[in-house]
């Protein structure tokens, strides 16, 4: 897989992605859907939250050596906690996987996961802490699905800007319903076309949603001159962000996604 990540398994299946597991993108997102999951959880309890992730991914990954060494400033948050057991076990966790670890034993009918890859959806299918959509598509099941106004669903396709004129109303639908998390992989820094294309999608979100909350945070793509940015958007249900304790939330995840990008502005400035 020319320009992608390759690896075996420990049952031998070799595996690859166009992208690293564990970048500095899975970083902030997983952290977020940590954050936003704990405090979701405690808002409605346990039996009363459900989880929607229909570009899963695989479990888990074999953890690199980037990886292990950007997680280790981050081992004391919440998003640190979770993966200590996979990172001691040299894996890197799915954001699935992690709702898995939060929900604790007896909730797998509650996390409802989808891979349009064949391997990565038959080791979903082969783990007791999923239950896997039976789709064609990722957008498939996400139009179907029926969430709670606690639940929240996390979309994170490989390139959303290449399609998002299409599939924007299905996320603005599903945000109708519960609170949603989106990942982009904003390359609008790559010439004018790209920024005309994001700030169409930008223009077109922010239209749609009017006065409605949002939080949006961002992460280079790579420590030594980026060529794009991570980008998360968080949409919350209007019950969500209608609680109390929201604006602390709000606090909470902007302190996270500052304290990432400041490990990502150190390692750029600064080598050994």
């Amino acid at each position: 897989m020319t320009g992608g990540w390759e690896w075996k398994y420990q049952d031998g299946e070799t595996a690859a992605l166009l992208y690293e597991p564990g970048n500095w993108g899975d970083i902030l997102k997983d952290a977020w859907v940590v954050e936003i999951a704990q405090w979701l959880l405690a808002l409605a309890g346990r039996k009363n939250f459900s989880y929607l992730d229909p570009f899963a991914g695989a479990p888990v990954y074999p953890l690199g050596k980037n990886t292990a060494k950007r997680m280790l400033p981050l081992a004391r948050t919440p998003l640190g906690k979770y993966c200590a057991k996979f990172l001691a076990g040299n894996l890197w966790p799915c954001a699935a996987t992690l709702i898995a670890e939060i929900a604790g034993t007896g909730s797998a009918e509650r996390i409802q996961v989808f891979d349009l890859d064949p391997l990565r959806r038959i080791r979903l299918e082969t783990s007791p802490a999923f239950s896997v959509a039976d789709a064609i598509s990722g957008w498939e099941v996400l139009r179907k699905f029926t969430p709670g106004k606690n639940d929240l669903i996390l979309i994170d396709p490989y390139d959303f800007l290449a399609e998002w004129r299409e599939q924007l109303p299905t996320v603005l639908a599903a945000c109708e319903s519960t609170s949603v998390l989106l990942y982009i992989y904003n390359r609008s820094g790559k010439g004018k076309e790209r920024l005309r294309d994001y700030r169409d999608f930008r223009n077109a979100l922010d239209d749609a949603r009017g006065n409605r909350p949002k939080l949006i945070a961002r992460a280079a793509s790579d420590a030594f001159l980026p060529s794009a940015h991570h980008e998360v958007i968080f949409l919350p249900h209007e019950s969500a962000a209608a609680y109390r304790k929201f604006p602390a939330l709000l606090t909470q995840l902007e302190t996270t996604a500052l304290a990432i990008n400041d490990l990502i502005s150190r390692a750029a400035i600064v080598e050994r």
